[in-house]
């Protein structure tokens, strides 16, 4: 993913917060609709992990994209990253919830 993931509907995903130079983050996410995530136990989930699309995003061949420089310059554990995951088990009208790795 090399743009900004929008969610048009109810979503999850996995992000990152990395540093873009003194005192300024970026956040780098991807994401997908629940129809199109991974059953864990009561939770919907994005069904790749951390490493394996950063792996992919280090394939990116765009080199007018920022992407590739930070995720060829860093590994996919050196920033904060998270989860974003969806509760089965509660009312779907509370919405998703949130889990730091």
């Amino acid at each position: 993913m090399t743009g900004a993931f929008e969610a048009k509907e109810p979503s999850v995903g996995i992000f990152w917060v990395v540093g873009t130079g003194p005192g300024s983050v970026r956040l780098l996410a991807v994401g997908c609709s629940l129809e199109a995530a991974e059953l864990y136990g009561d939770f919907l989930t994005f069904p790749e992990g951390h490493y394996e699309v950063w792996e992919r995003w280090k394939n990116v061949k765009d080199p007018e994209a920022a992407l590739p420089a930070v995720v060829r310059s860093f590994e996919y554990e050196d920033w904060p990253r998270g989860r974003i995951v969806f509760d089965l088990s509660t009312s779907t009208e509370t919405g998703p919830r949130i889990c730091a790795e």
